[in-house]
């Protein structure tokens, strides 16, 4: 991920917090300049009162570290030290504007008779450590607010912007190059955290979208293995057949046999086209379901007379229950087909002379039809997959019974577009129900 962004974030708030700080630190100068130039007022006065009461008593103290002069009420300097006055001055002038000089008034006997000029040109006056300390601290704690501020923000910007940006690049980067499992682990109830939450979504939807496409690849593998594998040997049967009576190797009554077989065989596999059509069908939804009402005690028992017919020339007895006389919306031909491919299941893998049961009951708004039989019963691991496009499982295939492994899947896709589902409960040995439900 580039850095360009960064940069410029990191530059621009740098800048804002150098000029703080510039700002701060002259202020600072500013306010330490005006303590510095502010002189301690209380202190000269008292000062300069116990240094002017000494001098109204005569006593010219030497000893003091004050700069200061004596000046008559005639404006002459009678006395100073360490002050370097005319000898005359302007006693209107003295102590104004310009002059860093305190003065105050001598006294005695109720007569002004001079006046004491204190210098306080010197830091004696001026501000202090203890004086410029706030100020200090002050500025200390500006330029620690700026700092911090700085830090905490270039922190913010990067756990909350720099990083889930950095997880989004890198997990496009991923689905570029064909994986997308690289989540991104944001979870924040802002800007960026909606971004992230759209992008998962997004990025969930491509990764079924691959798989359904690698489903598809792997289908589409498997339909050719599949096609080949259960299309080859009634081929080659009725190639043998049409064989043998184009080079009369049969002939009479034994070659209309063989072309019936021949029949047989050709019927098989336009059942097995029609599946992979039908299949294919479901797959891109555009399977035809067009439901009407109908009495479905009517509908199921025609049909199943017709079934019972059928199964009974094959060796096997079916039988149904009473069936519920109600009005229900369905598809023909299409539950007709969901009904042929059960009871056909049924008679194509179960033993001779075996019984068939269709039941009907109706619970909660749904009708419900169960079809059992007393077959050999499907092994516990091929159940979760019976419905899947092409599972015959292993003991079909070693059986030799035909078929494309198709049956199921479009049966289930049938139930489910008219709002029911179905399932399947078999024990190994004793038999096979199958259970589907219409919604009424």
């Amino acid at each position: 991920m580039g850095d360009v962004i960064r940069r410029k974030i990191t530059i621009l708030t740098s800048a804002v917090m150098g000029v703080l700080s510039l700002i701060a630190a002259l202020l600072c100068c500013v306010m330490i300049r005006d303590k510095l130039s502010t002189v301690n007022e209380n202190r000269i006065r008292c000062d300069a009162n116990m240094l002017a009461a000494d001098i109204e008593n005569d006593n010219y103290s030497t000893d003091t570290d004050l700069s200061y002069a004596v000046v008559s009420s005639n404006g002459t300097v009678t006395f100073q030290k360490n002050m370097h006055l005319n000898k005359s001055v302007n006693l209107h002038t003295l102590g104004s504007s310009g002059q860093k000089l305190y003065t105050v008034p001598l006294v005695r006997d109720g007569v002004q008779f001079a006046t004491l000029a204190v210098d306080i040109s010197t830091g004696r006056y001026t501000a202090g450590f203890v004086q410029l300390l706030p100020v200090l601290l002050l500025t200390l704690l500006i330029l620690a607010g700026s700092f911090t501020a700085f830090f905490i923000i270039l922190n913010t910007l990067k756990n909350d912007i720099f990083a889930p940006v950095k997880q989004l690049h890198t997990s496009t980067k991923s689905i570029l190059s064909g994986n997308t499992g690289n989540e991104v682990r944001y979870d924040y109830d802002g800007e960026i955290g909606t971004l992230c939450h759209d992008f998962e979504l997004m990025r969930a939807q491509l990764r079924d979208s691959f798989e359904r496409e690698e489903r598809m690849k792997s289908d589409e593998k498997l339909l050719m293995a599949s096609i080949s594998h259960d299309l080859k040997t009634p081929l080659a049967t009725v190639q043998g057949y049409l064989e043998s009576i184009c080079l009369d190797i049969v002939i009479g009554d034994q070659a209309k046999q063989y072309a019936i077989r021949a029949l047989d065989k050709t019927m098989l596999l336009s059942k097995m086209t029609n599946d992979i059509l039908e299949h294919s069908k479901a797959e891109l939804n555009q399977l035809s379901i067009n439901p009407e009402e109908v009495y479905s005690g009517r509908f199921f028992g025609e049909m199943l007379e017709g079934l019972a017919s059928d199964a009974k020339t094959n060796g096997f007895t079916l039988t149904y229950s009473d069936i519920p006389d109600i009005i229900i919306s369905l598809d023909r031909m299409r539950i007709s087909q969901v009904m042929e491919n059960l009871i056909g299941n049924a008679v194509k893998y179960g033993h001779k002379n075996g019984s068939i049961n269709v039941d009907f009951s109706l619970e909660d708004n749904f009708l419900h039809v169960s079809v059992r039989d007393n077959g050999p019963g499907i092994p516990a691991v091929d159940l979760p997959f019976i419905f899947d496009k092409f599972y015959r499982g292993d003991k079909a295939r070693t059986m030799n019974v035909p078929g494309s492994g198709l049956g199921l899947s479009i049966v289930r896709y049938i139930v489910s577009q008219h709002g029911g589902s179905i399932e399947c409960d078999s024990v190994l040995g004793e038999g096979t129900c199958f259970e589907f439900c219409l919604k009424i």
